[in-house]
């Protein structure tokens, strides 16, 4: 038999949440009035609801967060269960039936399963009253918008990528338009599973894991300092996306990496290219770099400036802004003699268009190269070597992953490929007490991996 327990204060203040959410129910063992809940996240944050079953339906109200003392649109313990009397008696009167008056604090003792959602809710009651808040009034779409603007904020180079998927897969639909207090896991579940019977699976995935970053953000900017904006407007008490299925089919790792005959043939049309001076191929010229510079981010790349090349000591200074760093690191590649013809002509056609970026836009030379453009013209060079090679596809990513494996077959040891692709050093003596910039090493390997490249002459290709 379940022991009944109330919530005491003694209780709500010893209350912790490891890893996953805790429920605990305002008990004294009697039925058909409801029950009072308080969830507890693993951040620490306590928030109040009140739970009922009728009719076979369940009905979960939020009544707002908790308070040990009377706080502006926070409940106490005894607050908290008046607004819960109040609710109880909206939605009988709602559902036309006479209220019958509950004993005070008397609750049943079932706690809800986090997955529920709110069917239906009461018109909003006055918080200064003790009663339940208004549910928000921000959409999904607004609460969206407000994580790009942190991300901006943070200079995230996320921040563009994510705009882009909001914009393409949820902004002004009927899930973006919803109050994001409302937004139930069902309503996401059906969201997503939109997106994969489209075959776009992947990227249901990638907008999964934005949006519940996104509440997670909101959840925990009370008791952030470093997070700008009016969250509290949300009134957002739990993160839906937690409750959907992980999607963990569609975010694996990749482990595709090209062949030597592969990337042989890659190669030679990428040669064959910037030979042709009829047309200004800037995407080929970028995937060049990419692979000659060792596999380097299609993004960070993108943002190199003409300032960031150093032709005396022929480096290229990068930011690499990657995880959750407050502040990007400083990424110092050095330009192997195998890639200075290759940025020589892009300095000076940066400087015939009157650019400051070295990959500047093709409809705009005042910004960078979309990202989207080398990503998409690997995928028709993937296409084509698919249809006259039959190399099974491949895409921009898989670049970092082949250089890396070719790397090591040279005998380039792993520490230093690390260093070339960013990844940093592991370890805490290494984090915080290695500071080798790893600059001679790493000129030595990409001078080694520049030989190999211009090695690959396969005896059949075509341009």
């Amino acid at each position: 038999m379940k022991t009944i327990e109330p919530l005491t204060t003694s209780r709500i203040a010893s209350a912790k949440a490891i890893n996953k959410e805790l429920w605990l129910s305002d008990s004294d063992g009697k039925r058909g009035f409801g029950r009072l809940m308080l969830r507890v996240s693993p951040n620490g944050s306590k928030h109040f609801y009140f739970r009922i079953c009728t009719a076979g339906s369940r009905q979960v109200v939020p009544i707002g967060p908790y308070s040990k003392d009377s706080k502006p649109n926070h409940f106490t313990l005894n607050q908290a269960r008046e607004a819960a009397q109040q609710v109880l008696t909206d939605l009988r009167a709602a559902l036309h039936q006479q209220p019958e008056p509950p004993a005070p604090g008397a609750v049943p003792s079932k706690a809800p399963r986090p997955e529920t959602v709110v069917s239906k809710q009461p018109e909003a009651l006055p918080s200064q009253e003790g009663r339940a808040p208004a549910p928000g009034e921000g959409t999904l779409d607004d609460l969206c918008a407000a994580y790009v603007q942190q991300l901006q904020r943070d200079k995230k180079i996320s921040a563009t990528e994510s705009e882009g998927r909001f914009k393409l897969h949820l902004y002004d639909t009927p899930l973006g338009k919803t109050l994001a207090s409302q937004v139930t896991s069902k309503a996401i579940a059906a969201h997503l599973r939109s997106m994969v019977e489209a075959n776009k699976g992947r990227t249901a995935a990638l907008l999964r894991s934005t949006i519940g970053t996104a509440y997670a953000l909101a959840l925990r900017s009370e008791n952030d300092p470093a997070i700008s904006g009016d969250y509290s407007r949300f009134q957002i008490v739990m993160n839906p996306v937690l409750q959907t299925g992980s999607m963990s089919k569609f975010s694996k790792a990749r482990r595709r990496t090209l062949s030597s005959y592969e990337l042989q043939i890659l190669w030679s049309i990428l040669e064959s290219a910037v030979k042709d001076t009829k047309q200004v191929l800037i995407t080929d010229r970028f995937l060049r770099v990419t692979i000659l510079l060792g596999g380097q981010r299609c993004q960070q790349l993108a943002r190199v400036s003409i300032a960031d090349v150093d032709q005396d000591n022929w480096t290229i200074q990068m930011l690499d802004p990657k995880g959750r760093r407050t502040d990007a690191r400083e990424h110092l590649v050095p330009i192997s003699t195998f890639a200075q013809a290759d940025i020589r002509w892009l300095l000076g056609h940066a400087r015939d268009v009157g650019a400051n970026f070295l990959f500047p836009g093709k409809a705009d030379s005042n910004k960078p190269i979309m990202k989207h453009s080398p990503i998409d013209r690997v995928q028709k060079l993937s296409s084509k070597l698919l249809k006259e090679h039959n190399i099974p596809a491949f895409s921009y990513s898989d670049f970092r992953r082949t250089t890396q494996t070719q790397m090591a077959a040279l005998g380039i040891p792993e520490e230093v490929a690390n260093q070339i692709l960013s990844h940093g050093l592991g370890g805490v003596v290494k984090r915080h007490y290695n500071k080798h910039s790893y600059e001679k090493e790493k000129r030595e390997a990409l001078e080694k991996w520049g030989a190999y490249l211009v090695s690959l002459k396969p005896a059949h290709s075509r341009a």
